[in-house]
């Protein structure tokens, strides 16, 4: 039997890019003048690492076809979590670059 727990913990390291990028540029105005210029095109490669970590966590569950619970969990709430974070970076996208609203942020 393959264990699972490998699986777990590489869907979580896949998710920690972005995790990482956000805690930079809630830290101050040092790290967010790094990262900031840098963040239109860097949010895409880091939210689809974090879906990839869904897949690499839910693999044992399709593979194995047994129910591992701690991949099932961290599989369902990374996929949600980028799935809604894709939604609303996506929707901004086209409010403030395509339409281009007033007061955007």
């Amino acid at each position: 039997m393959r264990h699972s727990t490998p699986h777990a913990l590489g869907g979580l390291g896949l998710a920690l890019p972005f995790i990482i990028a956000n805690a930079m540029l809630n830290l101050g105005p040092g790290w967010s003048a790094v990262v900031r210029p840098h963040s239109g095109w860097l949010v895409w490669p880091l939210l689809a690492s974090m879906f990839g970590g869904a897949v690499v966590a839910a693999w044992p569950v399709w593979q194995a076809r047994r129910w591992h619970w701690s991949n099932a969990i961290i599989a369902i709430v990374l996929a949600v979590t980028s799935l809604a974070l894709f939604g609303v970076i996506a929707e901004e996208l086209v409010r403030c670059d395509v339409m281009l609203l007033r007061n955007c942020d």
